[in-house]
């Protein structure tokens, strides 16, 4: 994976913050968005992409999908609950801030 394109440290993990990152499906963009990869100090990671919806920010977490049995992937977002969007936007807004 390429450098991120903001990196910041925490007492509890590591924030690796890709901008401005197109989603595709097959050859066709899907979305746009700010890719954020929160590693925690745990081995957890959560893999979220920021989004604009309605010209708000908002947090969704990335899905890898394959098909079987021909193995093309791509991705799909899957909805936060509303605890989690608002901790990975205070993350975001600290990273943006750095």
């Amino acid at each position: 994976m390429a450098e991120p394109d903001k990196q910041l440290s925490l007492s509890d993990g590591t924030v690796r913050l890709y901008t401005n990152v197109k989603f595709l499906e097959g050859t066709k963009e899907i979305c746009s968005g700010d890719h954020m990869i929160v590693q925690h100090v745990t081995g957890r990671d959560e893999d979220v992409v920021i989004l604009r919806e309605d010209g708000k920010a908002t947090v969704k977490r990335i899905v890898l999908k394959m098909e079987f049995p021909s193995g093309r992937g791509g991705v799909s977002f899957a909805d936060l609950d509303a605890k989690d969007v608002e901790r990975l936007l205070a993350i975001y807004k600290l990273v943006n801030e750095s």
